[in-house]
């Protein structure tokens, strides 16, 4: 579907920019260097809510896009699925502020029960995706604030790009194991603790995904399932101890002859 609203015709497929900039690989490039500016300047600070996020957004974006810190104005979607209507946004995030506030934003739960609760609160966050672009990097920076507050390091380095990328993707599906796993990795008051913690979130969701393989009668959907779980375990190298490593590859490749 063509965004006359936010891109370039006559493709329509790179976003309306304050430097007029119309190649997509130009424009990715300034935004990344003018955004990391903006994280190292340090995001605004607030109340854990739909404002907050709104702010973070509208920092770290504000030299790029007209509309930063604005919710979207059209419908979205990524890898075949929708994020939430447009016109339920105020809803969804209300819902989602809702989720942080029975949680306490977290305050009190120790790493593991704070991965679990900060996965869910960005699992929410993410299907909302209030923004046209930039959420998340948005999610990240609110993540860090948030996982501060509650009284742990956050290490954002950590947090490997393409890991976040499928972790929020998976969660779209329905579970949140991967971001669990990510946000784990990243927080560090007992290093050895967490470890094991993010190691057994990856090897719950290999469980789940190799069982849902097993059970896909279509050759094309399985072949598709299979590059997923190499993608997975690419991406989560870093966390995953060497023998889930082995053991995945072995089975997704075991699984495609």
């Amino acid at each position: 579907m063509a965004d006359e609203r936010y891109c370039y015709p006559p493709e329509f497929t790179v976003l309306r920019n304050k430097f007029g900039i119309k190649d997509r690989e130009k424009l990715d490039a300034v935004e990344r260097e003018l955004v990391q500016t903006r994280v190292l300047e340090g995001p605004p600070g607030g109340n854990f809510d739909a404002g907050h996020i709104k702010s973070i957004h509208k920092h770290l974006f504000q030299d790029v896009y007209e509309w930063a810190g604005q919710y979207r104005q059209v419908e979205i979607g990524k890898g075949g699925r929708w994020f939430h209507q447009h016109a339920l946004i105020d809803k969804g995030m209300a819902d989602v502020e809702r989720t942080m506030q029975a949680g306490n934003f977290g305050r009190g739960l120790d790493a593991s029960d704070y991965s679990e609760f900060a996965a869910k609160a960005i699992s929410d966050l993410n299907y909302v995706h209030p923004f046209r672009e930039g959420n998340g990097r948005t999610q990240t920076e609110f993540l860090k604030q948030m996982t501060e507050r509650a009284g742990h390091e956050f290490h954002t380095e950590r947090i490997q790009r393409d890991a976040w990328i499928l972790a929020s993707q998976v969660s779209h599906s329905g579970t949140n194991d991967l971001l669990r796993a990510a946000i784990t990795h990243a927080i560090d008051p007992d290093g050895r603790e967490t470890g094991r913690k993010a190691q057994e979130a990856v090897a719950k969701y290999f469980e789940t995904v190799t069982t849902a393989i097993d059970n896909l009668r279509s050759p094309t959907q399985r072949a598709a399932a299979l590059d997923q779980v190499r993608s997975v375990a690419k991406a989560y190298e870093t966390i995953m101890d060497r023998d889930t490593l082995q053991k995945v590859l072995k089975e997704s490749r075991g699984r495609e002859r």
